[in-house]
């Protein structure tokens, strides 16, 4: 079983897939947010992905950010896919994918900041 990780954009959604054991992450695409949900549906069917991860996009202080749109996507994604969906605090993830990454390498910051967040939620566990 696989583990699919989600950080969300108003504009873009990160996308990052675990190996079948669940010991490697890998950052696995970017894809506009007006199709991720239909992107994620695909996955979910052809990686044999067990449980979606969605970073929670909270503020230093606690306070969900773009709180009407992410909910809105977290409830139409539960209601797409068929597998449970769980949120991992998502904080200081694309700073830390930003300071990771080489600046001609900038564009791939959101499915590298959605590996960060699968793999906070695996050593979470």
């Amino acid at each position: 079983m696989r583990l699919l990780g989600i950080d969300y954009g108003e504009k873009r959604v990160g996308l990052a897939i675990t190996d079948e054991t669940c010991l490697t992450v890998r950052p696995l695409a970017i894809v506009p947010t007006r199709s991720a949900l239909k992107e994620i549906s695909l996955l979910v069917e052809r990686q044999q992905v067990g449980t979606v991860v969605v970073g929670l996009p909270l503020s230093m202080d606690g306070e969900l950010h773009h709180k009407e749109n992410f909910q809105a996507f977290l409830e139409q994604l539960k209601e797409t896919i068929s597998v449970p969906v769980e949120t991992q605090d998502e904080r200081l993830t694309t700073v830390e994918s930003e300071r990771l990454l080489s600046s001609k390498r900038r564009k791939n910051v959101d499915s590298l900041a959605a590996a960060i967040i699968l793999q906070d939620y695996l050593a979470s566990r």
